[in-house]
């Protein structure tokens, strides 16, 4: 059974986690008559590009890889909350046997 172009756009909202195959697809905005992207390994996958295509190819593209709505984009991991200023982050001017420079996670215990 086939779903009709309008009603699979009612489903389609921003933030949208759609579940692929090979990954992931998130919505990032839903233009009049396009559709902005980003193909994800993981469904926690901080950084990604954002893509355009126009709405009727998206759709057509869900259907034909039997996308599955699995609900909103998680928020990723926080970042670690030691504070070791810029250097320390860099694991500059922290200095390890033999003076070579030390991991600052491991000095965080991350």
């Amino acid at each position: 059974m086939q779903i009709e172009p309008a009603k699979r756009m009612q489903e389609l909202k921003a933030g949208q986690l759609w579940k692929l195959e090979h990954g992931f697809v998130s919505i990032v905005e839903l233009g009049p008559r396009h559709v902005f992207y980003r193909m994800l390994r993981q469904p926690d996958q901080p950084v990604a590009l954002t893509r355009m295509i126009k709405l009727e190819a998206f759709l057509r593209y869900l259907q034909q890889s039997e996308a599955v709505l699995t609900g909103a984009k998680p928020e990723p991991a926080p970042a670690s909350t030691c504070s070791l200023g810029a250097a320390g982050n860099l694991g500059l001017g922290i200095l390890g046997p033999g003076g070579w420079p030390r991991d600052a996670a491991a000095l965080c215990g991350v």
